[in-house]
């Protein structure tokens, strides 16, 4: 991996060991933090920063937020359709929660699309692209990254929205459709959907 892609609404930080003239180079922590607030601010609304070495950029950029390992699915049923949550905030997404510190990813998200829709019966196909995202909540700026893996719902049952969770709605739709949900919601998500 030579990128990292962070979102932020609808924003972008890409951290990268691709070196470009155009491509803010990382100095220090200070000047990292800077470049961090700057595009906070709105000052940007793409940010490259470059260094040669990923995991040494990301370590950095990573001090600077509260961090949030998470993991979810993108469940498709027998007929092809794909698994959609609507939160209060009226936007369609995929089901995803916090990893719990005994769990791996595998089980964390497993059990976060069973609690979020109420199906189990779910089987993990693969692993999908990880995402980055970062939102401010309560004056605190979080840093979630969520593994992600395509799963495979063999059942029969209606899926179950967990009203305690914030969830509003749970429903499946056909391809065609949820890249049209997605257009209006997250955009770490819409990435996802080319793997699937």
């Amino acid at each position: 991996m030579d990128t990292i892609d962070i979102f932020y609404g609808k924003r972008l930080i890409r951290l990268t060991e691709e070196i470009q003239p155009f491509y803010a180079q990382y100095k220090n922590r200070e000047h990292l933090k800077k470049l961090i607030d700057e595009f906070q601010k709105g000052n940007y609304y793409e940010l490259y920063i470059c260094h040669n070495d990923l995991n040494e950029l990301f370590q950095n950029f990573k001090i600077f937020f509260k961090y949030i390992e998470s993991a979810g699915g993108v469940v498709i049923n027998q007929w092809g359709q794909i698994l959609m949550i609507k939160r209060v905030d009226n936007l369609w997404q995929f089901p995803k929660g916090k990893k719990e510190p005994n769990e791996n990813y595998e089980e964390a998200a497993l059990r976060e699309v069973k609690e979020e829709t109420g199906l189990d019966n779910l089987t993990i196909i693969r692993h999908l692209p990880s995402s980055y995202y970062i939102f401010k909540r309560k004056g605190i700026a979080y840093l979630k990254h969520i593994k992600w893996f395509k799963m495979l719902y063999r059942g029969y049952r209606e899926p179950v929205a967990l009203k305690e969770e914030g969830i509003v709605e749970v429903k499946w739709f056909e391809r065609d459709e949820v890249i049209r949900l997605l257009q209006k919601s997250y955009s770490n998500l819409q990435v996802l959907l080319s793997y699937i």
